[in-house]
């Protein structure tokens, strides 16, 4: 058995997967064996003395690594970003910072990598040694790394081969968290790797009349280790020469997450996401990002996806009465004008697909384009999930008031009666009564525009005006031909007779980001942070 323990001194791993570029702000986790023995090569070549270790030797013992799949122990980690605008002579270029965070200090952890069945000889040990102290970061150049070799280990592993995971992994079905298949990039044996070669290059020959030397793949697999990434890209090689993906399973119980949790049953589900995305989609956009979000979890989920989500009952009728499925609610949290945040929530209990559902969700993604015709893509961050009470601390739609104020426009479920009678205020009482909501005091009606930091109270020259004309009514075009009985809709200001906890959602399409509302005024129980843009629960702040 041969054990290598990786220890990042920062807390941190940088690194972007091989098919992806650094804004999409993906992160190669775990290391894929790939870039491991790269970075030995590099380690050789920059720091060994020929000499003591020859070239031979490092060939010997690479290529002995490449006949078995490794098997992982991962720390617990969270996945963040930071942003930075790089300054250039025309203009400023946004650059995204992704990485994986495995604690800081004292909860650090470190990670192995084990081939079980590989024994090397007492000299190989000592090459293997000398470069594992010599590496001095892994991944990108701020990924410093403190590498080592173990005698051993007996330890249970969490991330392997999805071929091996009956033998190594307890069932999923006992599992508490999320059981997560991720692709790594392996390198093939010598012997595969001379079979693809040969292939390759002669269905190359029979394709083209003339062919490039840097379309050819190198001699040997070692060869091959050798090419510099920029080399690859130049001939044009969509992965690289002798490698391929294979499918690696990753379990992690739901303690170790690193986000804000409570117990394993919910009997309210509720996650908040932080959105990236190089262009964020404007909060008109709601309801299409709503939409992908329901979207995204049912793509999660069982084969058979739940009511919760579906909105459906066992014979396929909308669940219109009693809002008991779940709502999908975008969120514009520091008042610009853009989505940045997507929150999720079911009244009613989720099954355990679901909350696996909520803890993969790693991006929202349309083929056709949202305003712009074009496929789009946007990361989503895990930031909180547990009950109600847990998302109440982390944003203010959860919260409790007795005043609520749109932040998306009011659009009326129900077509009027004659003589003007059961208009906008008539219904929104009767939908809260349907709720068994506490009784309507005032409805008020704001105008055509409202200021986007409703609730928020960024600086004024980063918010603008939000007029309802500009806000999308339709999810999809599969939803394009619904009847809307209300084609204008209303900002609109709500007090209650007794406070209610959030979220609050009235009217058409309320359960994707239409008719949101935010609470306003000192009843809400939040503060102002002197920083502007972010409100605080009182009942985190220090007396």
């Amino acid at each position: 058995m041969l054990v290598l323990e990786l220890d990042f001194l920062t807390g941190r791993y940088h690194a972007t997967p091989w098919d992806r570029h650094v804004n999409e702000g993906a992160i190669e986790w775990p290391p894929s064996p790939w870039r491991i023995l790269r970075s030995l090569i590099a380690v050789w070549h920059r720091k060994a003395d020929p000499v003591r270790y020859p070239e031979e030797k490092l060939r010997e013992l690479i290529l002995l690594l490449t006949m078995e799949l490794p098997l992982f122990k991962l720390p617990n980690t969270s996945s963040f970003h930071t942003r930075h605008y790089m300054p250039e002579k025309v203009d400023t270029t946004l650059v995204f910072d992704a990485f994986m965070s495995v604690g800081e200090g004292a909860n650090r952890q470190s990670m192995l990598v084990v081939w079980r069945e590989t024994d090397l000889s007492p000299e190989l040990l000592g090459v293997l040694d000398f470069l594992l102290e010599n590496m001095g970061y892994l991944g990108r150049a701020e990924s410093w790394v403190s590498a080592s070799r173990r005698d051993g280990w007996d330890g249970t592993f969490n991330c392997f081969p999805v071929a091996s995971a009956r033998e190594l992994g307890e069932p999923a079905s006992r599992l508490q968290g999320r059981a997560e298949n991720v692709q790594v990039l392996i390198p093939l044996t010598p012997t595969l790797y001379r079979t693809w070669s040969q292939g390759f290059i002669t269905a190359l020959k029979s394709s083209w009349k003339r062919v490039k030397s840097e379309w050819l793949p190198p001699e040997d697999l070692y060869e091959a280790l050798l090419v510099e990434t920029n080399d690859l890209h130049k001939g044009l090689w969509s992965n690289p020469p002798g490698a391929y993906w294979e499918t690696y399973e990753i379990r992690r119980s739901v303690e170790s997450t690193g986000h804000r949790l409570s117990e394993p049953v919910l009997s309210h589900a509720a996650a908040r996401y932080l959105l990236t995305g190089k262009i964020r989609p404007k909060v008109e956009q709601s309801v299409e990002i709503g939409n992908l979000l329901r979207a995204t979890l049912m793509s999660l989920g069982a084969d058979k996806p739940s009511q919760a989500i579906l909105g459906r009952d066992e014979d396929g009728m909308p669940l219109r009465k009693s809002h008991s499925h779940a709502f999908f609610l975008p969120e514009d949290a520091d008042g610009d004008g853009l989505i940045d945040h997507v929150v999720f929530y079911s009244p009613s209990p989720v099954s355990e697909d679901v909350q696996v559902a909520l803890t993969r969700a790693g991006y929202l993604f349309t083929h056709g384009g949202i305003g712009s015709g074009k496929s789009q893509r946007w990361e989503i961050i895990l930031e909180a999930i547990g009950t109600r009470n847990v998302l109440a601390a982390v944003t203010p739609l959860m919260q409790k008031s007795r005043v609520w104020v749109t932040r998306t426009p009011y659009f009326h479920p129900w077509h009027r009666k004659k003589h003007g009678r059961f208009g906008p205020a008539d219904q929104i009482r009767h939908e809260a009564e349907l709720r068994s909501m506490p009784e309507v005091l005032d409805v008020e009606f704001l105008g055509d525009s409202v200021w986007s930091d409703l609730t928020a109270g960024v600086v004024e020259a980063r918010r603008r005006r939000l007029y309802k004309s500009a806000f999308r009514r339709v999810r999809s075009e599969n939803t394009a031909g619904e009847r809307m009985p209300d084609q204008f809709g209303s900002f609109v200001k709500i007090t209650f007779a007794e406070p209610i906890e959030g979220p609050v959602c009235f009217g058409y399409g309320c359960h994707y980001g239409l008719g949101l509302f935010a609470p306003q005024g000192e009843e809400s129980g939040a503060v102002m942070h002197e920083s502007g843009g972010v409100e605080i629960p009182k009942s985190l702040l220090m007396e």
